[in-house]
This record gives structure tokens, C-alpha cells and sequence, in this order.
């Protein structure tokens, strides 16, 4: 957090990133990314990291939304990136879908 106050963007990113070994599901470290992210100016992969925190929490809906803001983001994306990101929203749908289908059975 500190690093990211002080605009030390990249070096968030790699404390962030050695955390997240320890903590791979951790909401608040997938937001502190995305922040660190936005701050270096990759406003997809900030996106992305937004859309991770939102699933580590159960939130698929708005998980959904980042990610489509991310495929439609202003970076320059490369194949490989729109494709990860266009597999993971298809992903989440099939999810959503699934734990929509659950609890209309359970009601």
C-alpha cells in the first residue's frame, strides 16, 4: 500500500505478486494489482485484476462486467491477452449460469 501511495507502481507490483504465492485467492491483493496496474497505465490487465477480486469473493456478476471493460480497454492488446481474457468471461458465464441453475433447484 505504501508503494503504491508513494507512486512506486512497478515495485508494488512485484511485492504484490510475491505475496500472492502465499495468498493466491486473496481479494485485497488481486484489488492492490489492479491498482498498482492502473497507476503504470495498464488499464486491462487492471481490469482483469479487479475482476479476480470480484470472484475470490463470489461477485461473478461484476466479475463479468471488468472483464468485458478489460476486452474493450484501450491498451494495446496482444492475441494472446484478448484471448485469456475471452476465455476467462466465458468461463465465469458458465459459472454463473450453473449457480443460477443451483438455486432455482433449491428453491
Amino acid at each position: 500500500v505504501e508503494l503504491l501511495e508513494s507512486q512506486q507502481p512497478a515495485e508494488a507490483k512485484q511485492v504484490i505478486a510475491k505475496v500472492r504465492t502465499l495468498r493466491p485467492n486473496d481479494p485485497r491483493l488481486f484489488r492492490l494489482l489492479g491498482q498498482s496496474e492502473k497507476q503504470i497505465g495498464n488499464t486491462t490487465e487492471s481490469h482483469r485484476s479487479l475482476a479476480e477480486a470480484y470472484v475470490a469473493e463470489g461477485q461473478l456478476e461484476a466479475a463479468i462486467q471488468q472483464l468485458q471493460i478489460a476486452a474493450k480497454s484501450d491498451d494495446k492488446q496482444d492475441f494472446y491477452l484478448s484471448s485469456q481474457i475471452e476465455s476467462r468471461t466465458k468461463e465465469l458465464k458458465r459459472w454463473l449460469k450453473r449457480k443460477k441453475e443451483s438455486e432455482k433447484k433449491s428453491q
